[in-house]
Order: C-alpha cells, then sequence, then structure tokens
C-alpha cells in the first residue's frame, strides 16, 4: 500500500506526499527497489526546488537521496550525479562520476557544473574545479560588456573560449544573443541552432528563437507553443503585445468577439503609432472572425472602428461571406448580388480589365451556390415520393444556368466556368446545351481531355456513335493510361456493329466487334461474343455464329446466361422464327438446374440491359418472371465479391428492391470492407416507397459506404460510386430543408406502395 500511494504522488507530481511516501516505505522495508523509489522521489523535489531557485532546500533532498546508497540503476545514478553538481556540490558530483562512470558522462557533468555557476554566480565559480574559472571569468566578463552595450568588448572576451571548453554553450548564447539585438536574425539562429537541448542556454534562447524560426516554432506541440509564446511576452514586456494576445483570446469565441471588438478603441491608437502596417492585418482578422463566428451585428462595430474595407464598401461581401457560412443560401445569393452591382457600377476600383474578371468570378460563384441549393435532379430511377418532395424546392433567382452565363459573357476565357455549366446541363439532361457549350469549350481548350471525353459521352447518347468514338479516341490521346477511356470506346464499337448489323452492313459490323473485343476488359467480353454471334446467325454464317456463342459460353460460365443473351440479341435483330425458339428451349431447360452465380449475374445484366434498351419480345414479361424466381433460388449459392458487385448494379437497374436489399445484407456479411453493398441496401430502401424508407438507417448506411469507398484506391469505379453516393445524400439532405421531420411523417404516412 506504502508502495503503490508514492508511486501514484510521484506520477502525479505531488512530490512531498511522494517523498513522505517512499521515506516511510523505505524504513519499513528497506531493500533495494524501495530505495530506488526514495530516491527517484527525492531527485524530482530537489530538481522542482533548484528550478525555483531555492538552492538549500535543493541540497537537502540531494543529501537525503545520497543517504540511501548510491544507485545500481545506471539512469538513477547518473541523475543523481548531475543534480549534485546543479546544486553545487562539484566536488563530489566528480568523484562519483569518474569511480562510476566514463570520461564522456564526465564531460557532460562539467557541462551542467558550468551551468550552475553561471546560474549562481560568484557562489557558483567557486564550486567549479580550478581549471574551469578561466573560462567562467570570460563568460562573465562578455555578459557585463553585453549588458553596458560594449558588443564589441563582449566578442573580444568571448574568442578566448574554445571549441573543447564546458562554457562553449554559453558562449554560442552570446554570440547569438549579440546578433539578435542587432536583428541578424540569421547569424542567431547559426548559433542557438548549436545548441544542446538539455543544457541551460538553450532553455533561455528557446523563447527568442520561437520568435525568429518558423521551422522550430512549427515542430512544437501546441502546449510548448503557448510557453514560448507567454515567456517571449514577458521579456518583451510590450502593452501593445499583451493588448494583442488579448484580443487575440477574446476574437477566437462567438460571445467573447464583442469583448475584442470594444477594446479596439484603446488598442487602435498605440497600434497606430508603434506598427501602423498592422492596422489592416488587425482589420483583416476581424473581418474573417466575423465570417467565421460572429454575430451580423457585429458588423457595425467592425466599421466604426476600422472603416469599410476597400475592397467591400457596403460590407456586401463580408455579409454574403458570413451566411455562406451559416447555411443560408437564399440570403447569400442576395448579398453577392448587391456586391457584383457595387463592383459594375463602380469599375475604376480595379486597374484595368479586372473589374470584368472579378465580377466573372463573384458570377461563377453565385451559380455554385444556386446549384447546391436546387433540389437534386430527378430521373427515371427517383422514387416517386422523392421526386414528389423536391418540387416543393424553391430555386434561386438568377438560377445556376444564368450566373454561369453570365460569368462567361465577362470572361470566356475562364475555362472552369465552362466546366461548370458543362456539368449543370449535363446533371439536368439537358443535353443538347451541354453539347453546344462543350463545343465552345473545345473551341479555346482543345486540349482539355475532360471536355473531349464529355462530347463524346453526348454523341453516343445521341446514338452517333461514330463521332462519339473520335472524341474518346481524342480524348485517349490526351490521356493514354485512362482505362476507363478505353472501356468507352469499346462499348461505343459495340453499339455500332449493331447498328451495322441490323443495317445489314455485316463487314462493318465485324470490324467494330474485332476493335470492340480488342478494347474491351475481357479479352472474350460474353456480351459482344453474343451480339457477335447473333449478327453472324443474320449474315447466314451459322458455323461462325455457333463458333461464338461457344466462345461466350467459356468465358461467361454458363450456357443458361448465353441462352438467354442469345434470345435477347435475336429479337433485337429480329432473326428467324427457329434460332429464337431455339434459344428460348435452351434457357426455360436452363432454368430448371441448379443455379449458379454465374448464371445469376448474366442472366440480371442481361435483363437489365434489356430494361435500358426497352427491348421487349413476344414472351419477354413472363421470361422476366422466371428470372426473378430464379435469383431468389440464389441467396444461398456462394457468390465471390465481384460477382455480387455487379449482381447489385443490375438489379438496381431493375428496381427489384427486396432482392437488393437481400444481396447487399449477404455482401456485408461477406465482404464487410466493400462499400457497394451498403449503398445496395440503401437504393433498396430508397426505391422501396415512403413507408419502408427509414431515413436515418438510409443515411448512415450511405455514410458507412462513402467511408468505405474514399479509403480505397482512386479508379473510375471508385470516383463513379462516391458521385452516386453523394447524390443521394444530397437528395435526401434536401428534405431537411424543405420539411421537419414531423410533417415528413405525415406525407410519408399517407402514401403506401404495394
Amino acid at each position: 500500500m506504502l508502495r503503490a500511494r508514492a508511486e501514484k504522488a510521484l506520477r502525479e507530481t505531488r512530490l512531498d506526499d511522494a517523498v513522505t511516501w517512499a521515506d516511510h516505505l523505505v524504513a519499513v522495508q528497506p531493500n533495494e527497489a524501495n530505495k530506488r523509489l526514495a530516491t527517484a522521489a527525492h531527485l524530482a523535489m530537489a530538481r522542482q526546488r533548484r528550478l525555483l531557485e531555492h538552492w538549500d532546500a535543493a541540497a537537502a533532498q540531494i543529501r537525503a537521496a545520497c543517504a540511501l546508497g548510491i544507485p545500481a540503476d545506471t539512469e538513477l545514478r547518473r541523475s543523481l550525479t548531475i543534480e549534485l553538481a546543479h546544486v553545487g556540490d562539484v566536488a563530489r558530483a566528480l568523484e562519483l562520476a569518474q569511480q562510476r562512470e566514463g570520461p564522456e558522462f564526465v564531460a557532460v557533468l562539467l557541462g551542467h557544473a558550468a551551468d550552475m555557476a553561471v546560474r549562481r554566480g560568484p557562489a557558483g565559480r567557486a564550486a567549479l574545479p580550478e581549471a574551469l574559472h578561466a573560462d567562467y571569468d570570460r563568460i562573465a566578463s562578455a555578459f557585463a560588456d553585453q549588458a553596458a552595450g560594449r558588443d564589441d568588448a563582449a566578442r573580444a572576451a568571448l574568442q578566448g573560449i574554445g571549441l573543447s571548453s564546458r562554457f562553449l554553450e554559453w558562449k554560442l548564447f552570446l554570440r547569438g544573443l549579440l546578433a539578435y539585438y542587432q536583428n541578424d536574425d540569421a547569424r542567431a539562429l547559426e548559433n542557438w541552432q548549436r545548441l544542446r537541448p538539455d543544457r541551460l542556454p538553450a532553455a533561455l534562447a528557446a523563447p527568442l528563437r520561437f520568435q525568429v524560426d518558423a521551422d522550430y516554432r512549427v515542430a512544437l506541440p501546441p502546449n510548448e507553443q503557448r510557453r514560448l509564446q507567454g515567456a517571449l511576452d514577458a521579456l518583451q514586456r510590450s502593452p501593445l503585445i499583451q493588448q494583442l494576445r488579448s484580443v487575440q483570446s477574446l476574437s477566437a469565441g462567438t460571445r467573447t468577439l464583442v469583448q475584442a471588438l470594444a477594446k479596439a478603441p484603446q488598442l487602435l491608437p498605440l497600434l497606430r503609432t508603434q506598427a501602423p502596417n498592422a492596422v489592416p492585418r488587425l482589420a483583416a482578422c476581424f473581418y474573417w472572425a466575423i465570417v467565421n463566428h460572429g454575430n451580423f451585428e457585429d458588423v457595425a462595430d467592425f466599421t466604426r472602428h476600422f472603416g469599410t474595407p476597400a475592397d467591400d464598401p457596403t460590407c456586401s461581401r463580408l455579409h454574403a461571406l458570413a451566411c455562406e457560412r451559416r447555411g443560408l443560401p437564399a440570403e447569400a445569393h442576395q448579398f453577392w448580388q448587391q456586391f457584383e452591382k457595387r463592383l459594375a457600377q463602380h469599375p475604376e476600383a480595379w486597374p484595368g480589365t479586372q473589374a470584368a474578371r472579378v465580377r466573372a468570378l463573384v458570377w461563377r460563384h453565385m451559380g455554385e451556390i444556386a446549384e447546391r441549393a436546387e433540389p437534386p435532379p430527378t430521373s427515371d430511377d427517383t422514387p416517386p415520393f422523392l421526386r414528389m418532395l423536391t418540387d416543393f424546392a424553391k430555386p434561386l433567382r438568377p438560377s445556376a444556368e444564368a450566373c454561369f452565363k453570365h460569368s462567361l459573357e465577362l470572361a470566356p476565357d475562364q475555362q472552369v466556368s465552362y466546366e461548370r455549366l458543362l456539368s449543370y446541363y449535363r446533371e439536368h439532361d439537358q443535353f443538347g446545351k451541354a453539347e453546344k457549350i462543350a463545343r465552345k469549350l473545345l473551341q479555346r481548350f482543345p486540349e482539355h481531355a475532360a471536355t473531349l471525353e464529355a462530347l463524346g459521352d453526348l454523341r453516343v447518347e445521341a446514338e452517333d456513335f461514330a463521332e462519339g468514338l473520335q472524341w474518346f479516341e481524342q480524348a485517349q490521346e490526351r490521356n493514354p493510361l485512362e482505362r476507363r477511356l478505353r472501356f468507352k470506346r469499346s462499348t461505343a464499337h459495340g453499339h455500332r456493329a449493331v447498328q451495322h448489323a441490323a443495317a445489314r452492313r455485316f463487314a462493318e459490323a465485324r470490324a467494330d466487334f474485332q476493335a470492340a473485343l480488342a478494347l474491351a476488359p475481357q479479352p472474350h467480353d460474353p456480351v459482344l461474343l453474343c451480339r457477335w454471334a447473333a449478327t453472324e446467325w443474320k449474315a447466314g454464317e451459322t458455323n461462325r455464329a455457333e463458333e461464338l456463342m461457344q466462345q461466350a459460353v467459356a468465358a461467361e460460365g454458363s450456357a443458361l446466361a448465353v441462352a438467354y443473351r442469345m434470345l435477347v440479341e435475336a429479337a433485337r435483330l429480329k432473326l428467324p422464327v427457329e434460332v429464337i425458339r431455339r434459344m428460348e428451349r435452351a434457357f426455360l431447360d436452363g432454368l430448371q438446374e441448379p443455379p449458379t452465380a454465374s448464371a445469376a449475374v448474366g442472366l440480371a445484366d442481361t435483363l437489365s440491359r434489356l430494361r435500358l434498351l426497352d427491348l421487349s419480345y413476344t414472351g419477354s414479361k413472363g421470361h422476366e418472371k422466371k428470372i426473378m424466381r430464379y435469383l431468389e433460388r440464389c441467396r444461398t449459392v456462394p457468390f465471390a465479391e465481384q460477382q455480387l458487385e455487379h449482381l447489385g448494379a443490375s438489379l438496381g437497374q431493375l428496381e427489384a428492391h427486396k432482392q437488393l436489399k437481400v444481396f447487399g445484407q449477404l455482401g456485408q456479411r461477406q465482404f464487410p470492407a466493400n462499400p457497394h453493398f451498403y449503398y445496395m441496401e440503401a437504393e433498396a430502401y430508397i426505391g422501396a416507397g415512403p413507408t419502408n424508407c427509414p431515413i436515418p438507417k438510409v443515411k448512415e448506411l450511405l455514410a458507412k459506404a462513402r467511408e468505405l469507398a474514399a479509403a480505397r484506391p482512386h479508379d473510375g469505379g471508385r470516383d463513379i460510386l462516391l458521385d452516386a453516393i453523394q447524390a443521394r445524400e444530397a437528395m435526401l439532405n434536401s428534405l431537411n430543408g424543405l420539411f421537419s421531420s414531423d410533417i415528413l411523417d405525415v406525407i410519408f404516412d399517407s402514401f403506401h406502395e404495394e
């Protein structure tokens, strides 16, 4: 019990208690471990008393530690030896060091003895060995000369101290101090950076080095930075510094910012006298403090003390930034319009063409605010209840589109403004406008790879695959390592091949299929092989078609999936009835066999493509129901991670919410680090309708998916998933600004989906 109390008191630096309990412990059990603990307690007490310059008390603690015997522990013994030197018993410390330690430690000990002597003055000198007296006298003389302003005499006194002297640290300290007073910071640092951190000169130089050495300052922990800043302020003893520190601490809080502004009238006259260049910097500090955490009422106090900023005479920009910080987009939008209007009325405040460019930047920023405030664009896969709720949102005026266009009118060479407008049009499915602005962007920036790719996407969307390929190829030339572009080129070739096949241009179709396969991620893509096989059937090349089908089965790993792909392609190209019936028989027979993961993935993929292309054929609805029943049988089938990802993507396009939830939860259990499966379950809830959509759980799932996706390496799939997660989160977050939770509950309860 005594030992536990002593150790705890020592850890908590309750040194009086630690010494008391440790001494009691030694009295009861005088073994080596207890003596070591008591020695450590007395040493800690001695060090504390010494730093307070209570020399007699420190010496008493050292004597008590020595009475316990010389510790066997090397570190503890050396600490005791050094403390002996610090309290002035240098002779005994040297005797102990020479008996137990080597010459290197003796040299360290004499360095600490030199520190003690300088700190204690003549009494310390008397405790030093005779050989150190001369260098002590040189340091003392240099200090006296420096204090009297005799810098040259101080430097001359320091010349006699050599590199092996125990007072070398003090020579470096004083030379640095002389340079510091002459504003030669580089020379001061040159000396202070050579100081040993365990010696007294380094501790004395630390506050001044903290002021002039940025690297040293940044490397320190926050608590040490605050300690040294306080020591520096105490050294300088400037009332201006103290007042600025007070303002700094007050301006950091919302409630105390008013108090900081109230100190400005007393501070500004002194600041204008002693440091006039600092006045605008102080004004800027208050400006951004108001933006970040101030109140709108603080603006009046700010302008009364500092006047209005030259670049924001109406403080509209200040109000706009503050509104943005507080999540008030409508108010921020209005204040930015006021700021822009002032810029337009007084362009002379900005030299040359800068006024127009500044206005363009403001309009673009207004467009970004308006775009964020708009409800997320709805699409075919947006659940009906979310589409209905977002209809209540009121867009800002001017709209995001108008703001981006106005920005381009003022500065038509701003690439970012083109990009934002292009992105806006694409997100809102305004493909005609998007294509027009993309072509304008490329007229000015023909090497912009992202726009080349975007224009390729737009032309493919318009089913102009030939031009789409041209743009993709140009984008690939600028970005040859981008695998996403290879995939897009493969897809475009595949679509164009189907176009050729439908028009009976079989040679051209074969060339496109070959190009598509060469660019595809898989060397034998089963989708492309099935399409090519259907093309050969249409061309009357039955043997070649059979050969391609067998290649597709080998690549797919499932004859059932290939049979259904061929059934869809046969209907798409209007192949003979006997071919369609053959594929249908193979498909129906395969459904009766035990389910497999590869078949499930292939069937769901083909069914989703059929839905995407809006294709149907006789019996397609019945076949779809049979496939969904087949997928239900696959819940106990072992899936690979990538297979489950592909299955989830297809189920999402099919709006098969029940199955999407089941397989998403299955993926979470088997592959908990994969973000796709959390997103799949969230999509299942969103698509299931208002009565079955637990918004808090959906937000939790999306947050988990975003966290896992962000931790993955950068690639196209990761970025696509993050964009999808962001779109869903924006859609749900937009509801918070439209309705309270109670209103949402009432709305959700009024709808029901079977």
